[in-house]
């Protein structure tokens, strides 16, 4: 004699089910919150990358008065700090803006190198992880004129 099909669980496997939900569930979250975080970083990274390069393009494109170094500088730096606030409201304070150019008495250097340095925080304290991640981005960009 065939039984009908139910979609009833026996009355030994009823609770089973839940029980393996309640020990998966740990390892799925713990999974989210990393990818979350990796996400997060990778974003940042792009991020501070583009910043670096405006900040070189920049550089090259407009012409370094010699007598007023101090205020070109200042005007990348700020452009810089522009592209970093798409991070928070105080990454350009957290970040460490470096500008290099080679020595020269020319308008227009031969290159320009921006140099960004921004903390990453994590969400949640990873094993093995730093809590704080530093990144690091250069561009350096020559001169066409």
């Amino acid at each position: 004699m065939v039984r009908p099909s139910s979609n009833v669980l026996p009355a030994d496997r009823r609770g089973a089910a839940l029980v393996e939900f309640a020990l998966v569930l740990p390892l799925i979250l713990v999974f989210l919150v990393w990818m979350v975080d990796f996400g997060r970083i990778w974003h940042h990274r792009v991020i501070v990358s583009n910043a670096a390069r405006f900040g070189s393009q920049l550089g090259v494109a407009k012409p370094v008065p010699v007598a007023d170094m101090a205020k070109w500088e200042a005007d990348i730096r700020l452009q810089v700090e522009e592209e970093l606030s798409q991070l928070s409201s105080t990454a350009a304070e957290d970040s460490t803006i470096t500008v290099q150019l080679p020595n020269s008495n020319s308008d227009f250097p031969e290159w320009v190198k921006v140099t960004v340095e921004y903390p990453f925080h994590t969400l949640i304290p990873w094993p093995g992880v730093p809590e704080v991640v530093s990144i690091r981005e250069s561009s350096v960009s020559p001169n066409l004129h």
